[in-house]
């Protein structure tokens, strides 16, 4: 949701990347957007420069009162102006200036209100985080969280660079926003994990319980319990998979749990290349009937790897890079 603060933020250069890059894409949506950004920047235009006094302070304020006392400031400069016409035009242009300059530099400044913004950066470990509405955020290793110390009266917003899972406090009235690369990801109370990939250019978002709006420009999921969906930058496409294999994978990297149950052999090894970072074939395409039925906590992938070999009969081997699963196979299902 693209709101008054963050154009006047946006308009006043203190937008972040992430926040520009959606104000881009919200441009960009329809044509009625756009001429609404328009005609917000030509009243924004009207009120000058809004100096900002501290340019790494993070400010808020009231941006719907100070954009309705905006408006009325300029509507009494129109009507001085009106008065001033019919005596000297030089002076009216002069006065009608410095009122509405004046006026409106006077009502921004004052809403101005300094908010101290928290930036919690993981390195090598997962860190945990409490915020003050009482959700919870555990954050994973090279990741960065920003929240304010206290959220606005009708809004809970952070920004995320990395992945972290989120217990979000209910509250019907105070939806909890997070901004992940071009994406928004809205709830009013759920657990979910959103994982922002600057390598990849992609944000994955998996709900483990509630409902969660996903949405980047004009494209928007909503996902439920065991839903997945992943926008992908170069395409610049929003899409679902539908529902979870039930692997575990999404969450591995906080329960260091994968689980299988009747998995094909290459669902297994899709979850065991992106839990543990690796490259896996399988010598041939008989391989791809197995299916196995196991729970792992805490193993390493070499104990992984000698369970299947085990059960499946197979042999573990490596080329460079790349591990080999070699096997006669299955016979098909």
């Amino acid at each position: 949701m693209i709101t008054n603060e963050l154009l006047a933020k946006y308009f006043a250069g203190e937008a972040s990347d992430e926040e520009s890059a959606a104000v881009m894409i919200w441009i960009s949506g329809s044509p009625a957007n756009e001429e609404a950004f328009v005609q917000q920047k030509m009243l924004w235009e009207d009120l000058g420069a809004v100096m900002i006094d501290d340019a790494t302070t993070h400010t808020s304020f009231d941006v719907d009162t100070a954009w309705a006392n905006v408006k009325t400031a300029k509507a009494t400069a129109v009507s001085n102006q009106r008065k001033l016409e019919s005596r000297n035009p030089w002076i009216m242009r002069i006065a009608a200036s410095l009122v509405l300059l004046g006026g409106i530099t006077y009502f921004l400044r004052s809403y101005f209100t300094e908010v101290q913004m928290t930036e919690v950066a993981s390195a090598s470990e997962i860190i945990n985080v409490d915020l003050q509405d009482g959700s919870h955020i555990t954050l994973n290793e090279e990741s960065i969280i920003q929240y304010p110390e206290e959220f606005a009266a009708n809004l809970r917003q952070v920004n995320l660079k990395g992945e972290a899972f989120f217990e979000v406090a209910p509250d019907t009235v105070k939806p909890f926003v997070i901004h992940a690369g071009p994406a928004i990801i809205t709830v009013l109370g759920t657990s979910f994990n959103v994982k922002s990939s600057v390598m990849e250019d992609t944000v994955a978002v998996f709900v483990l319980t509630g409902r969660v709006s996903f949405s980047v420009g004009t494209q928007e999921i909503i996902l439920t319990p065991g839903e997945k969906a992943t926008y992908t930058a170069k395409s610049g496409l929003l899409a679902s998979t539908g529902g979870s294999t039930s692997t575990g994978v999404d969450q591995f990297w906080r329960t260091r749990r994968l689980s299988f149950a009747g998995h094909s052999l290459p669902d297994v090894i899709d979850a065991i290349e992106e839990a543990y970072f690796v490259d896996i074939e399988l010598e041939n395409e008989q391989m791809a009937n197995c299916r196995l039925s196991v729970n792992f906590e805490n193993d390493s992938l070499n104990n992984i790897l000698d369970v299947i070999a085990l059960t499946l009969d197979l042999k573990v081997s490596k080329s460079g890079n790349v591990i080999l699963l070699k096997g006669t196979g299955c016979p098909e299902n």
